[in-house]
């Protein structure tokens, strides 16, 4: 593996002349191992390709069709850099005008060359047709989910006020339960965070960087945005179940019952006088 320093000073193996003092003097490194190739970036203001700024300290695939600048005031001169593929081609291409048949076989490879070049692009054509479609696709599936998300929030909080004005019993106590479920379900959905995902492998794609790097954001994105589809999914169809238990819980507290004092039957004492006095008128 070869690696080449790039910056404004005299040691750099590719020195950058910057009068705006904007690129560092040590501002990346190329590691150039046969055909792959990563750039590393070690400034404060920045390594761009293809326009977009790459994270400090994290060594990411370039390849020479990429515009590499840094502090987007000087960009890389691929010529500086050796290309392997080149030389193997125009060693293979003297090897065969010395034996005699050079002229017809480096024909052919000229030719099988365009094709393979026509086969590429038609490729790359397919893959960024492709990727711009799951783009759009995914753009309707994150506003469906913020709908959703919204409304969920909106049936969260007027299903809260109802169950303070419900009076205290186990059926309520159900309901509690089920809502910090859902309160749980909502702590897991972050749509900024999403949003944010998705305007990056948008960019990604809009920029026609590396295929590799632009078909793993979406992916990303597109796994993210359906896990908190599913989550909503949950947390709808409990929220639900709680506004059907509500229903059946009555407004009015259970009238107490009032222990009355037992009435006590006042009895009357009759005597009888069975004296000859009473037959007498």
């Amino acid at each position: 593996m070869k690696s080449y320093s790039i910056g404004r000073e005299e040691t750099c193996s590719i020195k950058l002349y910057d009068s705006s003092n904007m690129v560092s003097r040590r501002h990346a490194t190329l590691n150039v191992n046969g055909n792959k190739m990563t750039i590393t970036d070690h400034s404060s203001n920045g390594t761009y390709i293809n326009g977009i700024r790459i994270t400090a300290g994290t060594p990411v695939p370039v390849t020479r069709k990429d515009v590499v600048s840094f502090a987007q005031t000087c960009e890389l001169d691929w010529k500086l850099i050796p290309n392997p593929a080149k030389k193997i081609w125009i060693s293979v291409v003297l090897a065969l005008l010395v034996i005699g048949s050079g002229l017809a076989i480096a024909s052919y490879y000229k030719n099988e060359h365009k094709q393979n070049e026509y086969r590429n692009i038609e490729s790359i054509a397919a893959a960024d047709s492709l990727l711009r479609v799951r783009i759009n696709e995914l753009s309707a599936k994150i506003e469906k989910i913020t709908v959703d998300f919204d409304s969920l929030k909106v049936d969260k909080s007027n299903v809260d006020i109802q169950v303070k004005n419900k009076p205290q019993g186990n059926k309520l106590n159900d309901v509690i339960k089920d809502l910090g479920k859902i309160e749980s379900y909502m702590d897991e959905i972050d749509i900024p965070s999403l949003k944010d995902d998705f305007k990056t492998a948008k960019q990604s794609v809009e920029d026609r960087v590396d295929a590799k790097v632009s078909e793993k954001r979406v992916k990303e994105t597109e796994e993210k945005a359906a896990e908190y589809a599913s989550t909503i999914e949950s947390a709808a169809k409990l929220m639900a179940s709680v506004k059907k238990n509500l229903k059946g819980i009555s407004d009015k507290p259970a009238p107490k019952k009032e222990n009355k004092p037992a009435v006590k039957k006042d009895t009357v004492k009759v005597e009888r006088n069975d004296s000859i006095k009473d037959y007498i008128w």
